[in-house]
């Protein structure tokens, strides 16, 4: 009882610092970014709202959602701090007679970030089922660079953090994991993810907690409480984009490089159930909160959403076949290449050598399958957003890669063994 009150404390004291950061950088007075706001703008206008990024495999940008997202950077109310930072209005101005726009307005968010640069806008929206973490960061940054330096930025830091992850990979760990994490992070566009912000949280976090983990590959390292951060992290920092990325990838590198200890399907287990604590906790306190302080019903906003998303409806008649396709084709050729090798070395060991598959490998593709699970619960959202959320099949990519070099790597050093008897 006492180590669960003293991880439950230190959870919630790194959530509160959170909320606290996110207060502060929203002290930042508009005029100190508004010149970059409408620099970054410029460029919106003129890439649209989904354009596809160059030198990536099938990824689209979700500059719709950077302008939301640029907008409530924009829009926040210095005079007015806690609320504002509570209700993440966007097109909104102090002291201006604007109607809440309902959610059946149509969103344009380009255009609604235009005109309030320009002041010309009638009417503001409000967006607070999320924390916004995001915006510790971004707020800061508009001060000194616009949405292409941002854009650069970001780039490096993902690139650098991929590369730490690979280098820390090899040489902690071994040659097996390091190319099966290569295989996924060159599925992942890495290079070109950072391009959008929206996308950069859960991959951020994803990469961060994986070096993380690497790294303390030989110290002894409480699982629970780990994850339990991270599903907190993703919660407060994502728009609900591809939320159990920061599940499945660092799971995988636990799962590799804990692999001697005991209770291994325990383990994970409890793993899995600390990510959906510290997940499901970040989200509903905003939910509460908002109820409790402002009476907006955003629980019941939230629950609408929830079905919205998971449940069918006049919008979203996709069968679950079809979604699943949908998905796919954004990443098939990475994702077949690696069905192809596992099959062919499966059928090789089965039939050819005839010796007994690793019962370790099982493990690994159940959690390849986890994607789709998630297509399954969250039907609709993975059909309208199916631009971000094939991204999850990354899970299933960096698993089935980790089965195939682990064959081929114990099969090559069987060979060197054997020459050298010889």
């Amino acid at each position: 009882m006492r180590n669960f009150i003293k991880k439950g404390s230190m959870v919630l004291i790194i959530f509160l610092v959170l909320i606290l950061t996110l207060i502060t950088v929203n002290t930042i007075p508009k005029k100190y970014i508004k010149d970059n706001v409408k620099e970054s703008l410029e460029v919106l206008k003129i890439e649209g709202h989904c354009p596809p990024a160059k030198w990536a495999y099938r990824l689209l940008l979700d500059n719709y959602t950077d302008a939301i997202m640029l907008d409530t950077a924009y829009s926040m109310d210095t005079n007015n701090l806690i609320e504002s930072t509570m209700f993440m209005r966007r097109g909104y101005r102090t002291n201006a007679n604007l109607t809440l726009n309902s959610i059946d307005v149509p969103d344009v968010p380009i255009n609604n970030l235009e005109a309030n640069i320009s002041e010309t806008n009638t009417s503001y929206y409000e967006y607070f089922r999320y924390w916004h973490g995001y915006m510790i960061f971004l707020r800061p940054l508009l001060v000194f660079f616009n949405y292409s330096e941002i854009r650069v930025i970001l780039v490096l830091v993902i690139t650098l953090l991929a590369i730490l992850l690979v280098f820390f990979t090899y040489k902690k760990v071994d040659k097996t994991l390091a190319l099966a994490t290569i295989l996924m992070l060159l599925a992942s566009n890495f290079w070109a993810i950072g391009l959008s912000m929206q996308y950069v949280a859960v991959f951020v976090i994803t990469l961060l907690s994986s070096i993380y983990i690497v790294g303390r590959k030989d110290k002894k390292t409480d699982g629970v409480m780990l994850f339990l951060v991270i599903g907190m992290l993703t919660s407060f920092f994502d728009l609900f984009t591809t939320p159990i990325l920061t599940l499945g990838i660092p799971m995988i590198f636990w799962i590799y490089t804990k692999n001697k200890e005991k209770n291994t399907l325990k383990g994970s287990i409890n793993i899995l159930l600390a990510w959906g604590t510290g997940y499901s906790f970040a989200w509903l306190s905003k939910w509460v909160l908002m109820d409790a302080f402002y009476g907006v019903g955003a629980i019941k906003d939230a629950i609408d959403k929830v079905l919205l998303y998971t449940v069918s409806n006049k919008e979203v008649t996709a069968s679950i076949i079809k979604i699943i396709i949908t998905n796919i084709y954004c990443i098939e050729l990475p994702l077949v290449i690696c069905i192809g090798a596992l099959t062919a070395s499966f059928i090789y060991k089965l039939c050819v050598v005839k010796t007994k598959i690793d019962k370790s490998i099982y493990q690994y593709i159940f959690i390849s399958l986890s994607p789709f699970v998630w297509y399954f619960l969250v039907k609709n959202h993975s059909y309208i957003h199916a631009g971000f959320t094939y991204r999850l099949l990354l899970i299933t990519i960096f698993s089935l890669s980790v089965v195939i070099t682990k064959n081929i790597c114990k099969k090559i050093k069987s060979k060197r063994e054997k020459n050298i008897d010889i």
